[in-house]
C-alpha cells in the first residue's frame, strides 16, 4: 500500500525512527498513518459520517456503526482563540508543549486540503476519564461547529458504579449513532467489532513480549507510535491494520531470535508525550518500552469477555481502564505494568490537571507504590531534557 500523502521523515530525526527502513511492517504502519487523510475524504465522498474521538473513546460502537472515527483535533481554532486572548492557557503552556497549544492527544490540525482531508465532524465524543469542567467547556467553545457528546464519569466512583454509569452512557451513544447514521446497530455488529479489538489485544500481548526483550527489537519512537497508530487516533482499528500487526509480530520474532536490536534501560513513560522526552531517553541509554495511562493496548490489558450482553461486556471492560479508579486501583495498575515490562525506571510527567485529571491526581500514590528509580517532571519545568538526561546518566 502506497499513499499519495507519502511517508516523509526529516533526516535529522531518522535515527529515532531507525526501523522504518529496516522493517517493512513499521514502514507500512507509518504509511497507513499518512494515508488516513485519503481514507477520511473517500469515506465522506461515499456519504459516510465522521466522529471525532478522545484518547480512549468506545470505538467498538463507532466501528459497529460504520462511521469513520479519528481523534478530535482543533489546534488551529485554539491558536486563534489564544491569540485573540479568548482563552488564557498561561498556567498550562508547559503541559501543551512549545508551539503546541493542546496536548498531543488533541493537537494537530483537523486535516488539510492538500492532504485530501475533510475538516468536519458529524459528532465529537470524549472518553470516560474524569476531566475538569473548564477543559470540556474550552473544547466545546472552540469547536462550536460540531455536535458533542461528553462521556466523562464523576470522580471517586467505585468499580460497580463506574460500570453502571458507563453502561448507560454506551446505551445513549448507541442510540445517538443510530440516529446519526439512520441504521440500527445490532448486537451482532458490536460483537464483531469486539472481535477485532480482541484480536489486536492478543497480537499486542505477543508484540509486547518481544519489546521487553534485550536487546530491544524496536526503538522508543516506534514502540510508542505503533500503539498510538493502532488505536482510535487515526480512524480506528481495521483489518488492514491488524494484518500489519501480524507482520510486525513476525519481524520482531525474527529479530529477537537473531539477537538484533538496541541496548538500553527499559523506561516506563507516564503522562503526556513530548519529543524532548524520547530524544533525551534515546540519547542517554534508555528505551521507552511502555506508557501509561493513555494507550489502549498494553500487555496487561485483558480481552473483552462477552457474556451475552455486548453493551454490558463493553461497560465492564472500560470500567477497568487506567485512570478511572481510585488512587489504590491506579497504583496497582501501574505496578502491574512495571513488573510485566521489568522496567528499570519510571519517568512521570505530572501534568497540571487541566484536561485529564488522572495523571496529576494519582502521582503520589503511584510513586509510593513503585520501587524502581522514579523521576517526576512537574508541569512548570521549563527544560525537560536536562533533568531527564541527568536522571538517565545515574541509572
Amino acid at each position: 500500500m502506497q499513499s499519495r500523502t507519502a511517508l516523509s521523515v526529516d533526516e535529522k530525526i531518522m535515527p529515532l525512527y531507525s526501523d522504518i527502513r529496516e522493517l517493512s511492517s513499521i514502514k507500512r504502519m507509518y504509511q497507513y498513518n499518512a494515508s488516513v487523510w485519503d481514507s477520511w475524504a473517500k469515506h465522506i465522498a461515499k456519504g459516510g459520517k465522521v466522529v471525532g474521538t478522545s484518547a480512549n473513546s468506545p470505538i467498538e460502537l463507532l466501528r459497529a456503526a460504520g462511521v469513520f472515527s479519528i481523534i478530535y483535533k482543533r489546534r488551529e481554532d485554539l491558536n486563534r482563540a489564544i491569540i485573540k486572548s479568548d482563552i488564557n492557557l498561561t498556567r498550562w503552556i508547559y503541559h501543551f508543549g512549545v508551539g503546541e497549544c493542546v496536548c498531543r492527544y488533541l493537537n494537530g490540525s483537523a486535516g488539510s486540503p492538500i492532504l485530501g482531508a475533510c475538516p468536519g465532524y458529524d459528532l465529537v465524543i470524549t472518553d470516560f476519564m474524569p476531566k475538569l469542567p473548564d477543559w470540556n467547556n474550552m473544547i466545546a467553545s472552540i469547536g462550536s461547529d460540531w455536535e458533542f457528546q461528553f462521556l466523562e464519569l464523576e470522580s471517586g466512583l467505585s468499580r460497580a458504579e463506574r460500570e453502571s454509569a458507563i453502561y448507560e452512557k454506551l446505551l445513549l451513544l448507541r442510540e445517538r449513532l443510530e440516529k446519526l447514521t439512520g441504521k440500527r446497530i445490532t448486537d451482532e455488529m458490536i460483537s464483531e467489532s469486539i472481535r477485532l479489538t480482541n484480536e489486536v489485544t492478543d497480537v499486542f500481548a505477543r508484540i509486547d513480549s518481544f519489546i521487553k526483550e534485550e536487546p530491544h527489537p524496536l526503538k522508543s519512537f516506534d514502540i510508542y507510535n505503533l500503539k498510538v497508530i493502532c488505536t482510535d487516533y487515526i480512524g480506528g482499528i481495521t483489518d488492514e491494520l491488524l494484518g500489519i500487526c501480524y507482520l510486525l509480530e513476525d519481524e520482531l520474532r525474527e529479530r529477537v531470535e537473531q539477537g538484533v536490536g538496541y541496548e538500553g534501560k527499559k523506561i516506563l513513560l507516564a503522562g503526556g508525550f513530548r519529543n524532548e522526552f524520547l530524544h533525551a531517553i534515546d540519547s542517554n541509554g534508555g528505551i521507552v518500552t511502555s506508557a501509561w495511562p493513555f494507550q489502549r493496548f498494553t500487555a496487561h490489558r485483558r480481552r473483552i469477555e462477552e457474556n451475552g450482553d455486548v453493551i454490558g461486556s463493553l461497560a465492564r471492560w472500560y470500567a477497568g481502564h487506567s485512570g478511572l479508579g481510585s488512587s489504590e486501583e491506579n497504583a496497582r495498575d501501574f505496578v502491574d505494568l512495571v513488573r510485566h515490562y521489568e522496567v528499570d525506571a519510571v519517568i512521570y510527567n505530572k501534568q497540571c490537571p487541566f484536561g485529564t485529571r488522572a495523571v496529576y491526581d494519582f502521582h503520589d500514590a503511584i510513586k509510593e507504590a513503585v520501587h524502581v528509580p522514579f523521576l517526576s517532571i512537574e508541569a512548570s519545568e521549563e527544560d525537560p531534557a536536562k533533568p531527564i538526561s541527568e536522571f538517565l546518566r545515574n541509572l
